[in-house]
Formats: C-alpha cells, structure tokens, sequence
C-alpha cells in the first residue's frame, strides 16, 4: 500500500495562516525528511465521574481528595519546572495555572452542585477552555491545552487507575511494530538515498506536554497530529528538539508500523514510500534559508512571563503585548494601577527595546464576566477592539490608556490600535491620548502620585512629566478597509504592524475558526499577499495615490519632505506566520521592516537563519 497524505488544515486554525502545518525543525542539522516506522500511541481513557463500585463521599470528603490531587501534581511539575528547556517553561506555566484561584473557585462550585472530585474537575476544565475556545487570537485559544493538560494531570490522580509513567518511546504504553525500522528497499541504498532512520514518528490525534516529558526524544524522528497549531507545545518542542512535525494530518488512515516518508519543506506525508519516493527525496537536501537582509525579530507576549521567555530568547523586542489576558484572568476591571504595574514590569524586562502595547482587543467572541456584552451572530464583525474602546472610554478605554502612558517612562513604549477601518478612529485615538496626558498633568501638579515612590522615569520629557516624550501609536493592518486606505492611514499613524490572522480570514471570507472551511484560509493565497504588498508600498511612500477618496473624511496633507503616500513608516507583520523560514523570506521580499512570532524558539530559529544572532 502506498498513500500520500498532504498537511491537511487543522481544526483550530492556525496562527501563521497557512492551509498547509508545519513546524520546520530547528537548526541546519534538520532532514528535510525522515523514514521512520509509524507510532500511533493508543488513548489514555479516564474514566468518567465516581469511581465505580466506590462509596459516595461528602463534598467536605471530595474537597479533601481535589486539594491533596492538587498538591500532588504541584510536586511533580515543580520538579519538572526546574529543567532549563522549553518543557521546563511550559511545566513552570502550568505550575502558575495550578496557583491561580480560578481553578480552585471552578471546582468549588462543580463540588456545591454535588459533583464528585474528578467531575468537578471535568467541569472546571469545561468552563475555563469555554473562556479561550472562541477568542479569535490564536496564542490565547491554543492556552486551552494548557487548561486540559493541567486537568487532566489532577484528573489522574484522583483515578484508582491512573496510568502510571512508562519508558517507552512514546510515552504511553507498549505498541507492536514501534521500534521496528526495517531496510532500505532494495536497489535504493546504492542510488544515494535516505538511510531509515533508526527510531520512531509519533502519529496521534493531538500531544500534551505531559505526554512529551515521558518521550526519548533520541527514538522520536518526527510528529504527526490531527490537531494542533504552530503556537502549540509540540511545534514549540519540535522546534526546540529539531524535530519535524505536520499538524492537521488525517491520522485514521495512519496505521500502526506503516513506514513513513515525512517530507517537512514539502509539508508532505508519503505512506510505505516506493524506492522512487526515497531516491527523489535523497535529491533534496535541507539547507538555510538565506534571507534577502536582515530585519529586527520582535516577540509577541500576552503576558509579563512571555515577555520574559523572549527577551531571554534574543527577542529585538515585544512586537505585540496583547492586554487581553490581563482582562480575562481578573474577575473585576483592572484599575489603572493594575494596568500600570503589568505594562511597567514589561517595558523594565524589554530593557530599553520596543514594547509594542496592543489596546485592549475584545468584543463578541471575549466575553468577560464583568463586561456584558449583547450576544453577536457574527462577533468578529461586531462589536470588538477599538469600537468597543472608543465607545467606552471613561470606564474602559482611558484607563488602559492613562496606564500605558505612566509606563511609557520606563522603556521605548509604543502604542498598537487593532481593528481600524477609518482614519477617523485614529484621530479619535489621539484626542483621547491628549486628554489622558492633561489628566496625568493634572495629577502630578495635585501632587497626586502616578507612580511609586521608588520608581525611576529614565524617559521622562524635559518637564519631568509622568508619561514618556513622542510615545509612537500605530494601526493593526488587518482589515480590507485598512488595507485600502493605508496611504490616508500613514499620514496618522507611526507604523504599521500587519496582523495576517484576521486580515487573511476578512479578504478570504474564510472563518479561521470554523473546519469546514480551513482549505480556503490560506495566509499565502495571492490576495493576501498582495495587501502585505499594497500595504508596504502605501507606509514607504511607494504608492500611487488613488484618485479622491469617496468619504467624508479629508487626509491629512502632505507636510514639506514627505512622499506622495505621506511620510516613511515602518511595516512589521506579526504572528507565526513569519515562523515559516521560506514565508520569512517572501514577506522580508515584499519590503517588510520587522517580524514578530509567538515561540522563543521559532525567535532563537529565525535569527539564526537570517545571520543574525544579536544576543
């Protein structure tokens, strides 16, 4: 039997937009493919609610059982947590989720419904994903397998059969044919072709991090999910370990010992490979990929940790801080001082390079208990993200706006509008930002503090004024409208950072989100990528100017020395699309200032392909 499977797309969409998966290895070392037998490691079944044939307990009894569950796996990923690799960050993430009181205060009340311990635990489980499933941002929605992992982990401990850990190479237990690697077809070798790997590729519907710690990494030659994306933990090892992986792959028709053909540049999967398959593929050999020049590699972050994690990663800078977590962890509005002490530790890690702070992105598909919302059919064109901010913005937006401003003395702060579709929004923005400036004038003129005793303002104006000199704002390039007005929107903005996902999903009227239409969200379909060109030509003043616009806003003119498409701004392009070294070097072709990913060590990886290690 011989099958070619393509790199389908995956269920949950995928952060660097392509149709087609990949985490490409890390590394010159990488193969561009590997031959190795199948591994399809079998389900790790829990049961479900109350043990059978165990007596019912008291909620005090149940309680009893989740906290000493909870203690338990604190121990084993504290130990985890130590080891100085990628894993031993995602453990020490994991360990932070089990200290944070939403799991607790999820459980406790599955356990006053009279839920058993291990049910309560699937029913936090259950509420906290359905915080995360919906958001249309692909770093905070694959969280959700941190949320399933960490339960899942408490969930086994509190089972009379928990599986125990194993040795084997896969983790989870004994499979004929694993270890198997079998000649090289006949005739093959004397052609020069791939010597079969010894070892296994670990085919499964989808991989925790916990299935991971117990892998030989030394046996494992690649991965093969049918879920997954390039921001989850298996891309993120992958890359880590130089280990090629194809996410989104119909796993069913894998079977157990099939020899496997895993063409990663290709994104191709061949099954029981014919001597031709092997000999074609011995005329590729893997290689850098050699970047027209060199350009800044920025982090996204949703958080101070990811901050941290990039920074210690080579980052340039942070080139999205999405502020959306912030809001969704807390269980009222964070005050301005919240706010504060969360943008201020960030600029201090950045440690004088760019922090890039996202306005707040919510709306229809973030519900926040504290901020009802009217339900939406359609909340990615609804009712979200600056809409939302502009018509709130005593009690939502000028907070935000006043914390990041008090930031913005502790290191190269700059401010990120998402979803603008007028040049309008942008004024309005810098009207709002003026005001805030006076109000924080104001304080300071009380003698009302706006910052700790202790703190030190290494930015602050010639006044000494509690918020940074020139704080750039620029727009979220994400939707048609923006793309079509970029010339206008150059003249307002200081740069442009080009947000793939949701631009990629509005030219296409593909959901991201929704399976049934994943072939047609393609980041790389010529449309797309002609607005990251029309884009970069309108924010370099390389733009024919369009005849006179029909809208009632007038742009602004021209002042002495600017281009015909307004003044010169820099373009960067954020998301794992750039993660990709081969799309890395096609959007730096079409004149991209600067590229922002999501993996430290997608980071560490393209700095390094691109010569360009400036650690």
């Amino acid at each position: 039997m011989r099958i070619v499977l393509p790199a389908l797309a995956s269920v949950g969409g995928c952060a660097s937009g392509f149709a087609e998966h990949i985490a490409s290895a890390a590394g010159s070392n990488t193969p561009s493919a590997t031959v190795s037998p199948a591994c399809v490691p079998p389900e790790r079944p829990v049961p479900a609610g109350a043990e059978e044939g165990e007596p019912a307990r008291s909620a005090e009894e149940e309680r009893a059982r989740f906290a000493a569950a909870v203690e338990a796996v604190k121990a084993e990923l504290a130990a985890s947590a130590e080891e100085d690799s990628p894993l031993g960050a995602i453990f020490a993430a994991h360990l932070e989720m089990l200290e944070d009181p939403l799991l607790e205060e999820q459980v406790e009340a599955a356990l006053a419904e009279g839920l058993s311990a291990p049910a309560a635990v699937d029913a936090a489980a259950e509420a906290i994903c359905a915080m995360f499933a919906d958001i249309d941002d692909e770093y905070l929605r694959a969280r959700v397998d941190d949320v399933r992992d960490v339960c899942r982990r408490i969930r086994e401990r509190l089972t009379v059969n928990a599986l125990p850990a194993t040795e084997h190479v896969c983790g989870t237990g004994d499979m004929d044919g694993c270890t198997q690697t079998g000649p090289v077809p006949a005739g093959v070798a004397d052609e020069g072709a791939l010597v079969v790997d010894e070892g296994v590729i670990v085919v499964a519907e989808e991989l925790f991090p916990s299935d991971l710690a117990r892998m030989d990494f030394s046996r494992v030659r690649a991965f093969i999910t049918a879920r997954g994306s390039v921001t989850s933990h298996v891309c993120i090892i992958a890359r880590s370990k130089g280990i090629p992986a194809l996410l989104g792959v119909d796993v069913a028709a894998i079977p157990a010992g099939a020899r496997l053909l895993v063409d990663a540049p290709a994104r191709r999967l061949t099954i029981d490979p014919s001597p031709e398959d092997l000999a074609a593929m011995s005329r590729h050999p893997a290689g850098e990929t050699a970047m027209l020049r060199r350009v800044p590699v920025f982090a996204n972050a949703g958080s101070v940790e990811d901050v941290r994690a990039a920074m210690q990663a080579g980052a340039d800078g942070i080139g999205v801080f999405r502020t959306e977590l912030l809001f969704m962890q807390a269980t009222a509005m964070p005050t301005e001082d919240e706010q504060f002490a969360a943008y201020r530790e960030a600029a201090q890690l950045c440690n004088g390079k760019p922090l890039i702070i996202r306005t707040l992105d919510i709306g229809g598909d973030k519900a926040l208990p504290y901020l009802p919302l009217p339900r939406e059919d359609n909340p990615y064109l609804g009712f979200r993200a600056l809409r939302l901010c502009l018509d709130r913005p005593e009690a939502l937006f000028k907070p935000q706006l006043r914390a990041i401003l008090r930031a913005s003395v502790h290191g190269d702060v700059r401010i990120l509008l998402p979803m603008v579709t007028s040049v309008g929004e942008v004024r309005a923005v810098r009207r709002l930002l003026a005001e805030c400036m006076q109000e924080l004038d104001g304080r300071q003129a009380d003698g009302a503090d706006t910052c700790p005793k202790a703190c030190a303002h290494p930015r602050s104006g010639p006044a000494d004024r509690p918020y940074g000199s020139a704080i750039p704002v620029g727009v979220m390039i994400e939707t048609p409208a923006a793309v079509l007005i970029a010339d206008q929107l150059a003249r307002e903005a200081d740069f442009f950072s080009i947000g793939t996902n949701d631009l990629t999903q509005y030219i296409l009227a593909a959901d991201r989100g929704n399976p049934a239409v994943a072939q047609y969200y393609d980041s790389l379909h010529p449309a797309v990528l002609r607005a990251v060109s029309m884009t970069v030509a309108a924010a370099h003043g390389t733009a024919e100017t369009p005849a006179a616009p029909c809208s009632a806003e007038t742009p602004a003119p021209a002042a002495d020395g600017e281009t015909k498409a307004g003044r010169r701004i820099p373009v960067g392009v954020c998301g794992e699309m750039a993660a990709d070294p081969v799309v890395a070097e096609r959007l730096v072709s079409l004149g991209v200032d600067d590229l922002s990913l999501t993996s430290p060590e997608g980071i560490a990886d393209l700095k390094r392909r691109m010569g360009a290690d400036r650690r």
